[in-house]
């Protein structure tokens, strides 16, 4: 997740934007990850045959350790950028909707203050932005 991070970082400074920070994160990772899972599913594919000796007792836990590395790779490359890209969209809505209301009441206030009859006269009108 850390990664992830260090994309929002990276985006914040460029112009390219947060999805293009995502795809050259998990670009840079997914050389490293692809690699792991080869070797390691390689070592495992003859005992998931079931070459050697009592292959009933290492068989499961070989096809176990193929499938967890397997949902590895489809989390880390595809289901966290995505989770990662809505939450920070859902924040980013949030905030523009927590910042509207203010806007929206301080143009209704500066709009009906010239129809004050509470000026100086000298045509300015107080305002109170709540």
């Amino acid at each position: 997740m850390a990664l992830f991070g260090g994309a929002l970082l990276a985006s914040c400074g460029a112009a390219s934007g947060l999805f293009h920070a995502l795809i050259d994160a998990c670009h840079k990772r997914a050389r490293p990850i692809l690699m792991t899972t080869t070797t390691m599913g390689t070592c495992e594919m003859p005992i998931v045959l079931g070459m050697g000796a009592d292959p009933r007792f290492r068989q499961p836990m070989a096809i176990i350790v193929i499938g967890r590395l397997l949902t590895s790779i489809m989390l880390s490359l595809l289901v966290v950028p995505v989770i990662f890209t809505l939450v920070d969209d859902a924040l980013e809505a949030i905030g523009r909707a927590l910042r509207r209301p203010h806007r929206v009441l301080a143009t209704v206030l500066i709009d009906e203050a010239p129809r004050r009859s509470d000026n100086a006269g000298d045509g300015t009108v107080p305002v109170k932005i709540l």
